[in-house]
């Protein structure tokens, strides 16, 4: 096909559009008579072709003309909170979120995925064995983990080299033993500087007489549940409270622990302290 030397860039495209077009209703004519190794070849540059025809797709839709930094608030809101808990195990509103769903979002094109792979905080809420890359896209944001048991047959796993490895920047953990298991749990300090930790939840451990021996200046939410013991050191910053199920927790051992809390703003006990001198207590539930 010639065009005119003088043809504007209008009439090219649609001399181009018409060839192309013209090109894939002969070729669905006539692909019959080709061997097969012209129809891997051509096979393989449709595939290429609608890749880009793909991506000029999405360049003319109205949310591929938002700025990278508009999307980037977009797609902070769009996965879902992590199903991996519930309410009842961390009845406080967590910011951890489905992984997932942020991986989904890379597949929509190439723009999506290099803004994306480039935003450091929506690569931040990881389980107990994260594929490296997504620590290194991660690159310096706080940090959230999940380590929970998958079943009953299966050990709750070890994820004490992150900690110790991601330890500055860890603001929120949970960690989830099956529900009618009591698994042992070293004491987190041991591996995890605690000083950035801000939102910790256990369900189903027996926390050590030391757990916490020492100050946690910045944690402000702490949930256990069907756990063995409670924290002993100062928590001053600690704004809410959830204790579930505490075994072997002493009226004058919540006492004491809220003494070290000074900030106390919502306190949550359930099944906790059944007897207190033979006298059957109800359960509290009680937000201030």
């Amino acid at each position: 096909m010639s065009l005119d030397p003088q043809s504007t860039p209008s009439e090219i495209q649609d001399a181009n559009f018409k060839l192309w077009e013209a090109s894939l209703k002969d070729l669905r004519s006539n692909h019959m008579s080709m061997r097969h190794e012209q129809i891997e070849k051509l096979h393989l540059e449709l595939a290429l072709s609608k890749a880009v025809l793909c991506r000029a797709h999405n360049d003319t839709l109205p949310i591929s003309r938002l700025p990278p930094e508009i999307l980037t608030h977009i797609f902070y809101y769009i996965p879902s909170p992590s199903r991996s808990t519930t309410r009842k195990e961390v009845i406080w509103v967590s910011d951890m979120f489905r992984l997932e769903d942020v991986i989904a979002l890379t597949a929509v094109c190439s723009r999506w995925r290099d803004i994306i792979v480039n935003t450091a905080i929506l690569w931040s809420s990881l389980n107990d064995n994260p594929w490296p890359g997504f620590l290194e896209r991660s690159r310096g944001v706080n940090l959230r983990y999940l380590v929970k048991q998958r079943s009953r047959a299966m050990p709750l796993p070890d994820a004490h080299e992150l900690f110790a490895a991601n330890g500055p920047r860890i603001s929120e953990i949970q960690i989830m033993a099956h529900e009618s298991l009591r698994s042992v749990y070293t004491p987190l300090e041991h591996y995890v500087q605690v000083d950035a930790l801000q939102f910790l939840s256990m369900r189903g451990i027996f926390t050590f007489p030391t757990l916490f021996a020492s100050s946690i200046p910045h944690l402000r939410n702490l949930t256990l549940r069907n756990c063995s013991g409670i924290p002993k050191g100062p928590l001053p910053c600690l704004i809410q409270l959830s204790l579930t199920a505490i075994k072997g927790a002493s009226c004058a051992d919540v006492l004491n622990l809220l003494s070290h809390a000074p900030s106390i703003q919502d306190l949550h006990l359930v099944n906790t302290l059944s007897f207190i001198r033979g006298i059957p207590l109800p359960v509290i539930s009680a937000k201030a």
